[in-house]
């Protein structure tokens, strides 16, 4: 089966035959993470720029810090 670009919408058909694949495996074959697998990838990089401030937010809102501060780490713990 041949693979063709429809000129008109721009929307590529034939690349995958839907009606077998799970939607897992079509994901795993066109090399797509879920989107649990972003969230999972994503969420410690979010924290990272609420601690570091590259984003513009309360931290205190989301994190209780410790006042013990003992050098470059930073001690804090999920509300």
């Amino acid at each position: 089966m041949g693979s063709a670009i429809d000129s008109t919408s721009g929307v590529w058909h034939g690349a995958i035959d839907n009606s077998v694949l799970t939607h897992r495996e079509r994901l795993e074959r066109i090399h797509v993470w879920t989107l649990e697998e972003t969230r999972n990838w994503s969420d410690p990089i979010k924290v990272f720029k609420m601690v570091k401030r590259y984003v513009k937010c309360d931290r205190s809102d989301f994190f209780i810090f410790d006042n013990g501060y003992k050098g470059m780490r930073v001690h804090c713990t999920a509300k």
